[in-house]
Parts: structure tokens; sequence; C-alpha cells
């Protein structure tokens, strides 16, 4: 990874050697994260380029945690589905990645929501 991103691999390896440190200490020594904000980090790592930006309104359809719209009343609509800063569960950190984060989260929940759908309303598609 360190290689696809262009850093030093040794500056990476050493990087999350401190990491998984501070998450068994339960200490930050680096940024004073809490405990709490911190869990170890399990492979395959991804790693993304974020560039800085402007504030956005947050906002957007209300979902549920498997990412289907809610009408007004609370209840799913079939097959439509969200992720990504609109109606974003991060809505306070959007400028901050939160946007990001979220359409990588509830993007794959989204994804693999879909499929069941797509396979449960085609029998043969299942069965390939």
């Amino acid at each position: 990874m360190a290689d696809a991103i262009g850093i030093d691999p040794d500056a990476l390896t050493v990087t999350l050697e401190q990491y998984a440190t501070a998450v068994a200490d339960g200490v930050d020594p680096s940024f004073g994260r809490s405990a709490m904000t911190m869990a170890p980090l399990q492979p395959p790592l991804n790693a993304i380029e974020i560039w800085p930006g402007v504030a956005t309104a947050s906002g957007g359809p209300r979902r549920d945690a498997r990412a289907s719209v809610l009408r007004p009343g609370g209840k799913p609509i079939p097959g439509l589905y969200a992720a990504g800063a609109a109606g974003s569960v991060w809505g306070h950190l959007t400028e901050h990645g939160g946007g990001l984060t979220d359409a990588i989260v509830f993007g794959r929940i989204a994804g693999g929501e879909a499929a069941v759908s797509a396979r449960r309303a085609s029998p043969a598609a299942s069965t390939g």
C-alpha cells in the first residue's frame, strides 16, 4: 500500500505499529485521542486521497442502517438506497471527510442490499 500511495514503506510500518501500541495501551501520545475513539485496524487496509473543501449544508433523505431511504413515517422505500453526504450520519463532519466516509460505508451496505433485493426479485439470476 505504501508504494501505491507514494510514501516510504518503513514509515508506514512504524506508523501502523505506533497506532497498534496506542490502541493496546489505550493512550494516544501522538494526538491525545481517547481510548474510546481508537480501534484495532483490520486488514485489508485502504487509502484514499482527501483534499480540503468548504463546508456544505447537511440534509437529505433519512435512511436506516441498511441504507434504505425512509418515507416520512419511517417505512423504507423498496429499492431506494442512499449513501454519502446527503442525509449523512456524520453530517457534522461533512467538511472533514465524513461525507466520504459515509459514501464508503453506506455505499457498500447499499450495494449489498441492492444485490440481495435483485436476487430475490429474479430467482433465475441467483441460480445462474
